[in-house]
């Protein structure tokens, strides 16, 4: 049946990554974008994180907490994760402030934040500090 090839696949799969790791040497694997995943990734990953041969690998998982809510997928393999003792820590991230773009901008500009204020103002207001977004804009206005 599909289940069992399905079931198949995931153990070859923890298995596989499994084998890249140790106890000297620790995976890390990193996962961006998460509340883009469907459920059929999520359940691998969660699978395999739960394996017993993958106790060496270190889990990275991003995801924009604004695009998702408690009945999200992910947040169901946050808890299944976390109900099989695995250990989950989560780190918000916040926007840049005025004041962080302000330092950034003078860092790559090398001018004085008086001289640059309405182009502060500007990299701000469009990319909401978003970091990702505000190093885009600064790569366009450096060139």
């Amino acid at each position: 049946p599909p289940q069992d090839s399905q079931h198949r696949l995931r153990l070859l799969f923890a298995k596989f990554i499994s084998s890249f790791s140790d106890k000297e040497r620790p995976l890390i694997m990193f996962f961006d974008d998460m509340q883009w995943a469907d459920s059929n990734s999520l359940e691998q990953i969660s699978e395999f994180s739960m394996h017993p041969d993958c106790h060496h690998v270190f889990i990275v998982a991003s995801y924009r907490n604004d695009e998702i809510d408690a009945d999200h997928p992910l947040m169901g393999t946050i808890r299944a994760v976390e109900s099989a003792g695995l250990i989950v820590r989560n780190l918000l991230l916040h926007e840049l402030q005025v004041e962080d773009v302000s330092q950034i901008a003078k860092d790559i500009f090398k001018h004085s934040h008086e001289k640059m204020s309405s182009v502060i103002s500007l990299l701000h207001s469009k990319t909401k500090g978003n970091p990702f977004f505000l190093l885009q804009m600064l790569q366009i206005m450096y060139k």
